[in-house]
Protein backbone atom coordinates (compact mmCIF):
# COMPACT_ATOMS: atom_id res chain seq x y z
CA UNK A 1 0.00 0.00 0.00
CA UNK A 2 2.81 2.33 0.86
CA UNK A 3 4.64 1.54 -2.40
CA UNK A 4 1.51 2.36 -4.41
CA UNK A 5 1.16 5.65 -2.57
CA UNK A 6 4.79 6.55 -3.20
CA UNK A 7 4.41 5.76 -6.92
CA UNK A 8 1.30 7.89 -7.12
CA UNK A 9 3.01 10.74 -5.31
CA UNK A 10 5.98 10.52 -7.66
CA UNK A 11 3.65 10.54 -10.64
CA UNK A 12 1.95 13.66 -9.33
CA UNK A 13 5.29 15.34 -8.65
CA UNK A 14 6.52 14.58 -12.18
CA UNK A 15 3.28 15.89 -13.67
CA UNK A 16 3.52 19.07 -11.64
CA UNK A 17 7.15 19.60 -12.70
CA UNK A 18 6.14 19.24 -16.35
CA UNK A 19 3.27 21.69 -15.94
CA UNK A 20 5.54 24.17 -14.15
CA UNK A 21 8.05 24.03 -17.02
CA UNK A 22 5.32 24.64 -19.58
CA UNK A 23 3.94 27.53 -17.55
CA UNK A 24 7.43 29.00 -17.35
CA UNK A 25 7.61 28.94 -21.15
CA UNK A 26 4.29 30.77 -21.36
CA UNK A 27 5.50 33.32 -18.85
CA UNK A 28 8.75 33.84 -20.77
CA UNK A 29 6.83 34.42 -24.01
CA UNK A 30 4.53 36.96 -22.35
CA UNK A 31 7.48 38.78 -20.77
CA UNK A 32 9.26 38.94 -24.14
CA UNK A 33 6.18 40.51 -25.74
CA UNK A 34 5.82 43.03 -22.92
CA UNK A 35 9.49 44.04 -23.24
CA UNK A 36 9.08 44.58 -26.99
CA UNK A 37 5.96 46.67 -26.46
CA UNK A 38 7.78 48.87 -23.92
CA UNK A 39 11.19 49.22 -25.62
CA UNK A 40 10.61 48.62 -29.35
CA UNK A 41 7.26 50.37 -29.84
CA UNK A 42 8.74 52.70 -32.48
CA UNK A 43 10.00 49.91 -34.75
CA UNK A 44 7.66 47.07 -33.77
CA UNK A 45 5.42 45.91 -36.63
CA UNK A 46 2.06 44.19 -36.47
CA UNK A 47 3.55 41.02 -37.98
CA UNK A 48 6.03 40.77 -35.10
CA UNK A 49 3.19 41.18 -32.59
CA UNK A 50 1.21 38.45 -34.34
CA UNK A 51 4.23 36.13 -34.22
CA UNK A 52 4.54 36.66 -30.46
CA UNK A 53 0.82 36.05 -29.97
CA UNK A 54 1.10 32.88 -32.05
CA UNK A 55 3.95 31.66 -29.85
CA UNK A 56 1.94 32.35 -26.68
CA UNK A 57 -1.12 30.62 -28.14
CA UNK A 58 0.98 27.60 -29.10
CA UNK A 59 2.37 27.30 -25.56
CA UNK A 60 -1.12 27.58 -24.06
CA UNK A 61 -2.42 24.88 -26.42
CA UNK A 62 0.47 22.63 -25.41
CA UNK A 63 -0.41 23.17 -21.75
CA UNK A 64 -4.06 22.34 -22.45
CA UNK A 65 -3.10 19.13 -24.25
CA UNK A 66 -0.87 18.13 -21.37
CA UNK A 67 -3.69 18.63 -18.87
CA UNK A 68 -6.13 16.64 -21.02
CA UNK A 69 -3.66 13.80 -21.53
CA UNK A 70 -5.03 10.53 -20.10
CA UNK A 71 -1.68 9.87 -18.42
CA UNK A 72 -1.94 13.11 -16.49
CA UNK A 73 -3.29 12.53 -12.95
CA UNK A 74 -6.57 14.19 -12.05
CA UNK A 75 -5.22 17.18 -10.19
CA UNK A 76 -8.72 18.36 -9.29
CA UNK A 77 -8.99 15.39 -6.97
CA UNK A 78 -6.12 16.74 -4.87
CA UNK A 79 -6.57 19.50 -2.32
CA UNK A 80 -3.92 22.04 -1.38
CA UNK A 81 -3.82 22.64 2.35
CA UNK A 82 -1.55 25.36 3.80
CA UNK A 83 0.73 23.94 6.47
CA UNK A 84 1.77 27.26 7.96
CA UNK A 85 0.24 30.75 7.97
CA UNK A 86 2.45 33.48 9.35
CA UNK A 87 2.53 37.29 9.13
CA UNK A 88 6.34 37.17 8.98
CA UNK A 89 8.25 37.46 5.72
CA UNK A 90 9.15 34.07 4.24
CA UNK A 91 12.40 34.44 2.32
CA UNK A 92 12.03 31.13 0.52
CA UNK A 93 8.48 31.95 -0.57
CA UNK A 94 9.60 35.40 -1.68
CA UNK A 95 12.39 33.95 -3.82
CA UNK A 96 10.09 31.28 -5.26
CA UNK A 97 7.49 33.86 -6.31
CA UNK A 98 10.14 36.45 -7.36
CA UNK A 99 8.99 38.90 -4.73
CA UNK A 100 5.27 38.79 -5.57
CA UNK A 101 4.26 36.96 -2.36
CA UNK A 102 6.57 37.88 0.52
CA UNK A 103 4.42 36.21 3.18
CA UNK A 104 1.58 33.68 3.39
CA UNK A 105 -1.00 35.12 5.78
CA UNK A 106 -4.68 34.55 6.52
CA UNK A 107 -5.48 37.40 4.16
CA UNK A 108 -3.45 36.10 1.21
CA UNK A 109 -4.20 32.39 1.45
CA UNK A 110 -7.89 32.48 0.36
CA UNK A 111 -7.03 34.45 -2.77
CA UNK A 112 -4.22 32.16 -3.91
CA UNK A 113 -5.95 28.90 -2.99
CA UNK A 114 -9.35 29.86 -4.40
CA UNK A 115 -10.89 27.31 -6.78
CA UNK A 116 -14.06 29.30 -7.50
CA UNK A 117 -14.71 32.89 -8.58
CA UNK A 118 -15.39 35.61 -6.07
CA UNK A 119 -18.93 35.48 -4.61
CA UNK A 120 -20.07 38.64 -6.43
CA UNK A 121 -18.68 37.31 -9.73
CA UNK A 122 -20.35 33.97 -9.13
CA UNK A 123 -23.69 35.72 -8.47
CA UNK A 124 -23.47 37.70 -11.73
CA UNK A 125 -22.55 34.55 -13.63
CA UNK A 126 -25.52 32.69 -12.17
CA UNK A 127 -27.87 35.57 -13.09
CA UNK A 128 -26.60 35.56 -16.69
CA UNK A 129 -27.00 31.81 -16.96
CA UNK A 130 -30.56 32.01 -15.60
CA UNK A 131 -31.41 34.81 -18.04
CA UNK A 132 -30.03 32.79 -20.95
CA UNK A 133 -32.02 29.74 -19.89
CA UNK A 134 -35.29 31.73 -19.71
CA UNK A 135 -34.82 33.40 -23.10
CA UNK A 136 -36.94 31.91 -25.89
CA UNK A 137 -35.43 30.67 -29.15
CA UNK A 138 -37.20 33.39 -31.18
CA UNK A 139 -35.66 36.16 -29.11
CA UNK A 140 -32.26 34.50 -29.32
CA UNK A 141 -32.55 34.18 -33.11
CA UNK A 142 -33.49 37.88 -33.41
CA UNK A 143 -30.53 38.88 -31.27
CA UNK A 144 -28.20 36.69 -33.32
CA UNK A 145 -29.56 38.21 -36.55
CA UNK A 146 -29.08 41.74 -35.21
CA UNK A 147 -25.54 40.95 -34.10
CA UNK A 148 -24.71 39.47 -37.51
CA UNK A 149 -26.00 42.63 -39.22
CA UNK A 150 -23.84 44.80 -37.00
CA UNK A 151 -20.80 42.65 -37.69
CA UNK A 152 -21.46 42.77 -41.45
CA UNK A 153 -21.74 46.57 -41.33
CA UNK A 154 -18.46 46.82 -39.44
CA UNK A 155 -16.84 44.43 -41.92
CA UNK A 156 -18.07 46.44 -44.92
CA UNK A 157 -16.86 49.70 -43.35
CA UNK A 158 -13.40 48.24 -42.72
CA UNK A 159 -13.28 46.72 -46.21
CA UNK A 160 -14.28 50.04 -47.84
CA UNK A 161 -11.66 51.90 -45.85
CA UNK A 162 -9.02 49.37 -46.84
CA UNK A 163 -9.88 49.65 -50.55
CA UNK A 164 -9.83 53.45 -50.32
CA UNK A 165 -6.41 53.40 -48.67
CA UNK A 166 -5.06 51.01 -51.31
CA UNK A 167 -6.41 53.23 -54.12
CA UNK A 168 -4.83 56.33 -52.57
CA UNK A 169 -1.52 54.53 -52.28
CA UNK A 170 -1.74 53.40 -55.92
CA UNK A 171 -2.49 56.91 -57.14
CA UNK A 172 0.45 58.32 -55.18
CA UNK A 173 2.76 55.75 -56.74
CA UNK A 174 1.59 56.76 -60.27
CA UNK A 175 2.27 60.49 -59.80
CA UNK A 176 4.84 62.10 -62.08
CA UNK A 177 8.19 62.79 -60.40
CA UNK A 178 8.88 66.44 -59.60
CA UNK A 179 12.67 66.13 -59.82
CA UNK A 180 15.26 64.53 -62.08
CA UNK A 181 18.01 62.41 -60.51
CA UNK A 182 20.32 63.11 -63.45
CA UNK A 183 19.94 66.89 -63.12
CA UNK A 184 20.52 66.65 -59.39
CA UNK A 185 23.69 64.62 -59.93
CA UNK A 186 25.01 67.15 -62.48
CA UNK A 187 24.29 70.06 -60.13
CA UNK A 188 25.97 68.36 -57.17
CA UNK A 189 29.05 67.46 -59.23
CA UNK A 190 29.29 71.05 -60.51
CA UNK A 191 29.11 72.52 -57.00
CA UNK A 192 31.33 70.00 -55.23
CA UNK A 193 33.87 69.14 -57.94
CA UNK A 194 33.52 71.96 -60.50
CA UNK A 195 32.54 69.50 -63.22
CA UNK A 196 31.23 71.16 -66.40
CA UNK A 197 32.46 74.67 -65.49
CA UNK A 198 34.61 76.68 -67.96
CA UNK A 199 38.31 77.10 -67.28
CA UNK A 200 39.98 80.46 -66.61
CA UNK A 201 41.49 80.76 -70.10
CA UNK A 202 38.19 79.99 -71.86
CA UNK A 203 36.31 82.49 -69.74
CA UNK A 204 38.96 85.19 -70.40
CA UNK A 205 38.94 84.66 -74.19
CA UNK A 206 35.16 84.66 -74.30
CA UNK A 207 34.95 87.85 -72.32
CA UNK A 208 37.57 89.68 -74.43
CA UNK A 209 35.86 88.76 -77.71
CA UNK A 210 32.49 89.77 -76.38
CA UNK A 211 33.54 93.11 -74.87
CA UNK A 212 35.85 94.81 -77.43
CA UNK A 213 33.76 94.18 -80.53
CA UNK A 214 30.87 96.46 -79.48
CA UNK A 215 33.42 99.20 -78.60
CA UNK A 216 34.80 99.20 -82.18
CA UNK A 217 31.29 99.42 -83.59
CA UNK A 218 30.57 102.42 -81.37
CA UNK A 219 33.60 104.30 -82.78
CA UNK A 220 32.45 103.87 -86.40
CA UNK A 221 28.74 104.60 -85.96
CA UNK A 222 27.52 108.16 -85.38
CA UNK A 223 26.37 109.11 -81.89
CA UNK A 224 22.68 108.50 -82.31
CA UNK A 225 20.28 107.98 -79.40
CA UNK A 226 20.04 104.31 -80.27
CA UNK A 227 23.83 104.04 -80.17
CA UNK A 228 23.91 105.75 -76.82
CA UNK A 229 21.41 103.27 -75.45
CA UNK A 230 23.43 100.43 -76.96
CA UNK A 231 26.59 101.83 -75.43
CA UNK A 232 25.03 101.87 -72.01
CA UNK A 233 23.81 98.30 -72.50
CA UNK A 234 27.27 97.17 -73.60
CA UNK A 235 28.84 98.86 -70.60
CA UNK A 236 26.42 97.04 -68.31
CA UNK A 237 27.18 93.76 -70.09
CA UNK A 238 30.89 94.43 -69.78
CA UNK A 239 30.51 95.07 -66.09
CA UNK A 240 28.60 91.81 -65.61
CA UNK A 241 31.15 89.82 -67.58
CA UNK A 242 33.99 91.39 -65.67
CA UNK A 243 32.29 90.30 -62.46
CA UNK A 244 31.93 86.79 -63.84
CA UNK A 245 35.61 86.82 -64.82
CA UNK A 246 36.62 87.81 -61.30
CA UNK A 247 34.47 85.08 -59.80
CA UNK A 248 35.85 82.49 -62.23
CA UNK A 249 39.43 83.43 -61.43
CA UNK A 250 38.82 82.86 -57.70
CA UNK A 251 37.21 79.41 -58.15
CA UNK A 252 39.13 76.88 -55.99
CA UNK A 253 38.89 74.08 -58.55
CA UNK A 254 40.46 75.94 -61.51
CA UNK A 255 44.02 75.06 -62.33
Amino acid sequence: MQSNTSKEDKHVDDALDTLIQQIQQIRTSINALMVKLETEYTTLTWLNVLDNFALISSNINSLTRMIKNPKMPLLKNYAIVPLLLSPDVDQELQNLTEGRVPMFTHEVAPNYLRTKPFPEVEDKLSALQAKAANTSHEVMNKQITTLNKLLNNVYEAVKTRKESAENDFGQKSLMQPTSSPNDTAVLVSAIMCGKGLKSHSQAASGMSSGVHQPLQDQRIMPPTPQAMVGSETNKASSTVRTTIKAAASSHPYNR
